[in-house]
């Protein structure tokens, strides 16, 4: 409050009322008193939120940090596992595009193995064929 230009005399007529000046604005300054604890407590509790959350992020975050390398480590390992798988196939389709007994033959397996693989290639090969159905003879057409 700005003070007044002259003092404010002191008399029984005014004295009730600066009483009541007095008594409002003293209210008045615990009402602020009180609003202003409550705001420091404010603070403090958002404050200590913040810590807390703080605290929670950098948890979150470490977290998936190692996630994340785990996620490398394994992506690395079906990479290099579907490098050996490649080969493999890569094998298996070389192997399977020849006859059993093409393979032992080259392999200098047994003649007797290789006889056998050979003549079950060939008994295979005839079941295959009576399987499929007969086809119509070809007409001329003169």
């Amino acid at each position: 409050m700005s003070s007044p230009s002259k003092p404010l005399e002191v008399t029984p007529e005014n004295l009730g009322r600066i009483l009541d000046i007095v008594e409002r604005l003293a209210h008045e300054n615990q009402v602020l008193a009180r609003q202003v604890e409550t705001l420091i407590q404010q603070v403090e509790d958002a404050h200590n939120c913040i810590r807390e959350l703080s605290k929670l992020i950098r948890e979150i975050w470490d977290n998936l940090e190692g996630r994340w390398d785990r996620l490398e480590q394994g992506l690395e390992h079906i990479d290099s596992q579907q490098d050996g798988l490649q080969g493999r196939c890569d094998h298996l389709i070389t192997l399977m595009s020849r006859p059993f007994w093409q393979q032992l033959q080259e392999a200098s397996a047994p003649e007797w193995m290789v006889k056998q693989a050979f003549e079950e290639y060939i008994r295979r090969l005839n079941h295959a064929l009576d399987q499929e159905p007969e086809s119509p003879p070809e007409t001329d057409p003169t």
